[in-house]
């Protein structure tokens, strides 16, 4: 069978999202199906390439995309840009989250010429970005035979709220949204964090569209990678690895809580490095604590997802820090538990959604953000001394979360009758 993936960025520098497509992309390819996919471009990748027998077909990031991050370090300017894509996007309030139109017509016509050539059986669009779920919609009413498959990695209310807007307002525009999509594709797979949301009778009506399913990063490697901790000698003076990767960002996903814990333990546990996998808006954060006697910073910024899979591996630590967004689940805690490692979790909401994950892996402490920094670096020193160089079983792993392997949503998609045994189409 021939499938159509709309992703975000995608290998060789996939975003998270871009790690979820590619976990089931590769579960696909393993049945015999073809895989095709759009992506989103970054600096010098080309338009076309084909990389582990996939072909990947980019386009530029919409021109605020480009102009943000272009103009990163200028507070000033990115101020203007972000108010004046606010005043803009009160126009485009009856399409809402649809935030960059233009962006999702290039990618349906993208989607379309392709189509023309590949005779596509199924195409797949993730959100985020929503860009691509709006392309998708276009693109089923221009193929109406062709199934389309509409993935929510994050729900529709992930976005964030115009400050000024009322709630009841802003939970209307997300219904109205969910329901234009939800009427017009086939099957809708929503992250499990999503079932509050849609048990709502006023969903019943597209009810039987929607499928919940969980994150499929659980990958369980077959490779050996060096640990410092278990091939030195563990002498004194040695230095305690962590790793973290992902978008850092101060008003969302801001390490500063963690950093003034790991400072305060490191007086117990020697000397430790930090390293940072990864991009965000906290370099000034991370520059205040990148000196300290006992506490080595390192950033290595946007590297290879096979990099940043060798560095989980290799550290003694690994490391989440949550989202402030209620209901938002880091997809990448599933590659963490991958390695077996001991994890250290960062949480600022009290019902944070990804606790009810790590109160099933075996090794792991959680740092509570609205506390005060009391004893919390006492108890995470402890932790950390009695589980170095510990690995769980990966037997346990699996066990305890079967449904995020990536098998567990490609067997859902082929239940739907959408997919068959042959195989058609070509890269």
């Amino acid at each position: 069978m021939n499938i159509l993936f709309l992703t975000s960025t995608y290998l060789p520098n996939p975003s998270a999202n871009g790690i979820n497509s590619k976990s089931i992309i590769e579960e696909l390819k393993k049945r015999g199906h073809q895989v095709t996919c759009i992506s989103v471009q970054r600096n010098g990748e080309t338009d076309v390439e084909i990389i582990h027998d996939t072909g990947i077909h980019r386009l530029p990031p919409s021109r605020y995309s480009q102009l943000i991050e272009k103009h990163a370090n200028k507070k000033l300017l990115t101020a203007m840009l972000r108010i004046t894509r606010s005043v803009k996007l009160i126009w485009l309030l009856h399409d809402f989250p649809n935030h960059d139109p233009q962006q999702a017509k290039r990618i349906r016509q993208k989607a379309q010429n392709l189509h023309f050539q590949k005779h596509f059986d199924l195409v797949i669009g993730v959100h985020k970005p929503y860009s691509n779920i709006a392309a998708l919609l276009e693109f089923k009413r221009h193929n109406p035979d062709v199934p389309c498959i509409a993935y929510y990695l994050d729900l529709t209310n992930s976005h964030l709220k115009p400050k000024l807007m009322p709630q009841p307002i802003y939970e209307w525009l997300c219904f109205k949204a969910d329901m234009r999509i939800f009427a017009a594709l086939d099957l809708v797979l929503i992250a499990k964090k999503g079932e509050r949301v849609y048990k709502s009778g006023k969903y019943d009506i597209v009810r039987r569209k929607i499928e919940y399913v969980d994150f499929p990063t659980l990958v369980i490697s077959d490779k050996n990678y060096d640990n410092p901790r278990i091939d030195d000698d563990q002498s004194a003076g040695s230095s305690i690895s962590l790793a973290f990767a992902g978008t850092l960002d101060r008003q969302y996903r801001n390490p500063e809580y963690l950093f003034k814990c790991m400072q305060a333990a490191s007086k117990n546990l020697g000397n430790i490095e930090f390293h940072i996998y990864g991009r965000g808006n906290c370099d000034d954060i991370i520059d205040t604590y990148a000196g300290t006697a006992s506490l080595k910073i390192i950033k290595h910024g946007l590297v290879s997802h096979e990099t940043v899979v060798q560095a989980l591996n290799s550290a003694d630590f690994l490391v989440n820090i949550s989202n402030t967004i209620e209901d938002a689940v880091p997809s990448k805690i599933f590659e963490l538990f991958s390695t077996g490692k001991p994890v250290i979790n960062v949480v600022f909401l009290k019902n944070d959604p990804t606790r009810a994950y790590f109160d099933k892996y075996p090794v792991s402490f959680c740092l509570e953000g609205w506390q005060p920094i009391g004893n919390q670096p006492g108890k995470l020193a402890e932790f950390m001394q009695k589980n170095i160089g510990m690995v769980i079983d990966s037997g346990l792993i699996e066990e305890s979360f079967r449904a995020n392997k990536p098998e567990y949503i490609v067997d859902l998609i082929e239940k739907t009758q959408f997919l068959s045994n042959s195989s058609s189409g070509g890269i």
